[in-house]
């Protein structure tokens, strides 16, 4: 009879995934890979690429950060200067120092009386001198107690100075609202030089887009202004339209509020939000129990606006750069 070989113990494997034979075996296997200790370079190559674009993806949260953080910072400024300023005019200020119903500057060129004082010692903040503001006011009609206070507060990356923003050049201080001409048509706004007196002839070098206007005398009596006024409902009424202009409010679009945005020449268009959209209600016949109707103003000719825009750094046509940063905010004020 032959002798078999009877292997004693199982076959066992070692760590590194080679079987042998054990002793007593008669059997001699294969060694044979179980696993292997390492990445492949496609592998490697693709975790390089995902942990790429997150650290692009994390790095990209950086400046939208630190953009949001100075426009917060912005916004807190400007307001509380705002609140400040409007503050300031209602505790010195009086009635008698609110002299016109027309809208016009708080600071007054060539002039030391109470409201340019006012302005002039407290435009520039004491926290941080890149804030300043400039002011417009009117007296409210048919309410002489109340005065409409607008205020533009502007900031620079050079701090403002009493002594370079203060000073009269050409008739006009460096930080003032600036006197314009302004044409409007389908919703364009078009700046232009008012006649030349008291440094008015460079004006309209200070308008940029991001700049502020506001009407002072809108005009309405001109006659190619009025004439373009129709009813909204009914645009191609002409006995409505008649009505219309014959009934239009002249001065009230003063004081109101408008941005420019992008430009083409001496052309504006509006900033959006601050679309040139004049409505007024009118008595088509007379009827107190007929409802009233809606009239559109569609333009301005020859009207007059004061803008806050590029600033100015000297005598003659020294308007450059971009617009100053500006926020605007307007409040009414009771007179004493």
């Amino acid at each position: 009879m032959q002798a078999r070989l009877i292997p004693s113990e199982k076959a066992r494997s070692t760590s590194r995934g080679v079987t042998r034979c054990c002793q007593g075996s008669g059997v001699l296997r294969t060694p044979v890979e179980t696993f292997r200790t390492g990445f492949s370079f496609t592998e490697l190559l693709f975790a390089v690429m995902i942990l790429g674009i997150g650290f692009i993806l994390v790095a990209a949260i950086f400046p939208v950060g630190l953009a949001q953080t100075k426009s917060n910072f912005d916004e807190t400024q400007t307001a509380s200067l705002a609140r400040s300023a409007a503050a300031t005019l209602e505790r010195l200020a009086r009635e008698s120092d609110f002299t016109n119903s027309s809208i016009s500057p708080l600071q007054q060129p060539g002039t030391t009386n109470t409201l340019t004082r006012i302005a002039q010692d407290n435009m520039i903040s004491p926290a941080d001198p890149r804030y300043a503001w400039v002011g417009l006011y009117r007296r409210i009609v048919g309410n002489n107690r109340t005065a409409q206070i607008i205020l533009f507060v502007v900031n620079r990356s050079q701090p403002f100075t009493s002594a370079d923003d203060f000073n009269v050049q050409d008739g006009v201080r460096s930080l003032e609202p600036r006197p314009v001409r302004l044409d409007v048509n389908n919703n364009i706004f078009t700046i232009s030089n008012l006649p030349v007196s008291n440094g008015n002839q460079y004006n309209a070098s200070a308008a940029s887009p991001g700049s502020f206007l506001v009407i002072a005398n809108d005009n309405l009596s001109d006659s190619t202004a009025r004439g373009a006024i129709y009813d909204r409902d009914e645009p191609t009424n002409s006995a409505y339209n008649n009505a219309a202009q014959a009934a239009v409010p002249v001065g009230f679009l003063n004081g109101r509020i408008f941005r420019l945005g992008s430009q083409t020449g001496t052309d504006f268009q509006a900033f959006p939000g601050y679309e040139f959209d004049a409505t007024f209600q009118y008595d088509h016949d007379n009827n107190p129990t007929t409802p009233k109707r809606t009239a559109v103003v569609p333009r301005l000719v020859n009207a007059q606006a004061y803008i806050v825009g590029r600033n100015r750094t000297g005598p003659g046509n020294d308007f450059e750069g971009t617009t100053m940063d500006v926020a605007c905010y307007t409040t009414f004020i009771p007179l004493k």
